[in-house]
C-alpha cells in the first residue's frame, strides 16, 4: 500500500512478503476498492483469470475443525481445573 502512495521506506525491503498482501486482497479491502474505483485503461486488453484452487477437500476441513475444536475444549478443561485446583 505504502508504494502505491509514494511512500518507499528502507523498511519495506525487510518487511515486504510479511503477508501484507492477505490483508490487500481480501474482498472490499481498502486496497482493492481504490484499485477498483480507476478507470480502466482503454489502450489495454485486460484478462481475468479466476477460480479456486485449494489442496483440502471438504472433508478435510471440516475434520481439521473437528480436531482443532476438540483441541481446544481439551485444553479449555484443562485450564479450567487449574483454576479450580489453586
Amino acid at each position: 500500500m505504502a508504494l502505491s502512495n509514494g511512500e518507499i521506506s528502507w523498511q519495506g525491503v525487510i518487511f515486504d512478503g510479511a503477508g501484507e498482501a492477505k490483508i490487500d486482497l481480501l474482498p472490499e479491502s481498502r486496497f482493492l476498492t481504490e484499485l477498483n474505483s480507476r478507470p480502466h485503461p482503454e489502450d489495454i486488453d485486460m484478462f481475468i483469470i479466476a477460480g479456486i484452487s485449494s489442496p483440502w477437500q471438504e472433508d478435510d476441513i471440516k475434520r481439521m475443525v473437528d480436531d482443532i475444536g476438540q483441541k481446544c475444549l481439551k485444553i479449555s478443561k484443562n485450564w479450567l481445573m487449574i483454576l479450580v485446583n489453586t
